[in-house]
């Protein structure tokens, strides 16, 4: 069963989604989508938050896709750094 978003949550990870290639982006909504609600849950969250889903956006990104998904977060602001861990 899919866990509820945070507005923000939500309105961050399409912002993120509109960074990517869209022959890329349904297949990475898909997998990120599934890794924010593991990560979530994994942590004890009942809604995905902002962090979250931006963990899942990362932690969905193949070997081939990681250099899109790191411009990406550095488009809408976000260090990819802070993430590194997840890649």
């Amino acid at each position: 069963m899919a866990m509820n978003w945070e507005p923000r949550a939500e309105d961050s990870f399409r912002k993120l989604l509109l960074q990517l290639d869209r022959r890329i982006r349904e297949d990475h909504e898909r997998r990120a989508r599934e890794a924010a609600e593991v990560h979530a849950e994994a942590h004890g969250l009942r809604t995905v938050n902002a962090d979250a889903a931006a963990v899942g956006f990362v932690k969905a990104a193949g070997s081939y896709d990681k250099p899109a998904v790191k411009n990406a977060l550095r488009r809408v602001g976000i260090d990819p750094q802070k993430y590194e861990d997840f890649f």
